[in-house]
């Protein structure tokens, strides 16, 4: 286990990294120990690293792409959050976890074989409200906005559209909304716009 204390405060615990045992993740976009062998290494022998380039020059499409995932980060969380607050009118809706938009892929000295994406969670404080009630309420709103709902058990719902992802979490107390969206990649080809994929 990793823990980082606060400069200012170090009495104040930002952040915990669990790094083994059964409560341990991996980090998104770092490969497991076999995907790394099966990409970096042919019958136990390391591959040659590729060497950086003298002028790192950015894919055709790379600027339009980077904007184009912020634009729609932007959008997809105040989609999110303006979803919650029409569902749940007068409960307190929080952003829980939103890192932005960041590479999902390994990293390489091509900038063109990297992927970007972003995954936002909202909460909303349900109080008494029954969480059957509350999912009910928000499952309503994202098919009228057009998502297609797919996956639903008693407490949770899950569904798509245009390549993003969404699932509710409802609890007593809470109900909790995951939305993921699809990965943005810029094409090495002269002239090529970027590409925007599922995951």
């Amino acid at each position: 286990m990793i823990v980082r204390i606060g400069r200012r405060d170090p009495s104040t615990v930002y952040e915990v990294e669990v790094t083994s045992g059964i409560h341990a993740t991996r980090p998104i976009g770092v490969p497991t120990w076999e995907d790394f062998k099966q990409r970096h290494f042919i019958d136990g022998i390391p591959l040659p690293v590729r060497p950086r380039r003298r002028e790192q020059v950015p894919p055709p499409s790379w600027h339009e792409m980077v904007r184009a995932v912020q634009e729609a980060h932007r959008a997809f969380r105040t989609e999110l959050i303006q979803l919650l607050t029409a569902a749940l009118p007068g409960h307190d809706i929080f952003v829980s976890a939103d890192h932005g938009p960041l590479r999902r892929s390994p990293g390489s000295v091509d900038w063109s074989e990297e992927r970007f994406g972003f995954e936002i969670t909202i909460g909303a404080s349900i109080g008494n409200l029954p969480p059957v009630t509350a999912l009910d309420r928000v499952s309503t709103l994202l098919e009228q906005q057009g998502w297609r709902l797919t996956q639903r058990t008693d407490d949770a719902v899950g569904g798509s559209r245009e390549l993003f992802e969404v699932w509710v979490d409802a609890r007593p107390l809470k109900v909790t909304v995951f939305g993921r969206s699809p990965l943005y990649r810029s094409p090495p080809e002269p002239g090529s716009a970027f590409v925007v994929e599922a995951r």
